[in-house]
């Protein structure tokens, strides 16, 4: 990746880029950088890149000396990035985004801002590091292309310690030890001195879970909670299944995202109680499936009580029966608590979507929007629209 920093102040950057990680990455060649200074593309003979501020108020940056160090920075195939108060919010979603980059351009702004024309000329996106006045935008610039670099392979030595770090997959860290193994009266957890590295990642796993929901449960919204869950994920599809030609396509499509989205079991369950739709149903699939999901991931079931039931014999635990029926409007902030108890109680999951009957009393969270006097009807989603989308925000799937 290359970097082509706009900054006033290139000399901030002379240590960034000869030091540490950073400094081993650019000799090696894994990242490459070039220093563009506005003032050597400003009129003489003051080079001036300022001036005061149409309407009143401070000094703002000209536009045609940051134009010129872009034209002179920009490739086909750069990106230009000012770092700005008025940006999107840099967190690891966007580090994730950025990273697929080949060339960036990072303007630093100065003073009270920069030319509005130059911005919707030139930008193609502004970043903030967070709701703070700094004196110019050279440190998150710097903390940008850190949190870049390590996306980098080769950057960081070990791929693992990637993955491990707070925020790759939507969690905060879990605690760090090293000798020696007391200190000043406090001994290291004696699972780590185990040398049972599952017991290790399990217990880790379990820390930076604790931590998450105690210091930050809004991560949860869109964190990666697959390696953090105790107990499986199901689904539970009732459907008329009189008609072949019509359901079989749509319960093929959903199995495949169950299966593909990290679900443990899918159960098909008949409108029509005894009526045998769901086994004929099943052989039916068996060859437009692959055989890995037509001969144990699909199960019929007489019914979503039959369902909680074989859920719970396997996992030990009574599942949380959660209607979804169609995806509509309104279930997001009931998916963000769903996430947060399951991740607390550890307990398994059934999503049950399509013509839920309610023959069971325990509805953990009823995703169901009740449509109050003088409300329009909020259109649903399709089946499989609203299992894949269900799936993605419980599961934090986009951070795999």
């Amino acid at each position: 990746m290359k970097f082509s920093v706009i900054s006033a102040f290139p000399e901030f950057f002379e240590t960034f880029f000869s030091t540490s990680i950073i400094g081993r990455a650019a000799e090696k060649g894994l990242i490459s950088y070039e220093l563009l200074n506005p003032r050597n593309f400003a009129e003489k003979p003051h080079h001036q890149i300022d001036d005061y501020a149409y309407g009143g108020g401070g000094m703002v940056m000209m536009a045609e000396p940051l134009a010129k160090a872009v034209e002179a920075a920009e490739g086909d195939e750069a990106k230009v990035v000012f770092l700005s108060p008025q940006g999107r919010r840099l967190d690891q979603g966007l580090v994730e985004e950025l990273a697929a980059e080949k060339h960036l351009v990072l303007l630093c702004g100065h003073y009270e801002g920069v030319d509005e024309r130059f911005v919707e000329a030139f930008v193609d996106m502004e970043v903030s590091i967070g709701d703070f006045v700094l004196t110019g935008g050279e440190i998150p610039a710097m903390a940008l292309m850190d949190a870049l670099s390590r996306r980098i392979p080769g950057v960081v030595g070990r791929a693992e310690a990637v993955e491990e770090d707070s925020f790759f997959r939507g969690m905060l860290d879990t605690p760090h030890y090293t000798r020696p193994a007391e200190w000043r009266g406090k001994t290291v957890p004696e699972v780590l001195l185990s040398g049972n590295h599952g017991v290790v990642d399990h217990w880790r796993r379990e820390k930076a879970l604790r931590r998450t929901l105690e210091r930050r449960p809004d991560l949860l919204e869109s964190a990666n909670i697959r390696p953090y869950l105790q107990k499986g994920v199901y689904v539970l599809f009732a459907m008329d299944l009189n008609k072949a030609e019509q359901v079989d396509p749509v319960i093929c499509a959903m199995v495949k995202d169950a299966a593909a989205l990290g679900c443990e079991k899918a159960f098909l369950v008949d409108d029509v109680p005894k009526s045998g739709n769901a086994r004929n149903c099943i052989k039916r699939l068996k060859e437009k499936l692959p055989e890995n999901l037509s001969s144990g991931f699909l199960k019929p079931a007489r019914g979503i009580q039959a369902v909680s039931e074989w859920v719970k014999r396997r996992e030990k635990n009574e599942p949380y029966m959660v209607h979804v029926g169609f995806f509509r409007n309104g279930t997001v902030g009931n998916l963000r608590r769903l996430k947060r108890e399951v991740l607390e109680k550890g307990e398994p999951v059934v999503f049950c979507f399509g013509s839920v009957k309610d023959d069971i009393k325990r509805w953990t969270l009823d995703f169901q929007d009740i449509k109050t006097d003088g409300q329009a009807e909020e259109p649903n989603l399709s089946l499989p629209g609203s299992l894949a989308v269900t799936l993605d925000l419980f599961f934090g799937f986009t951070r795999c």
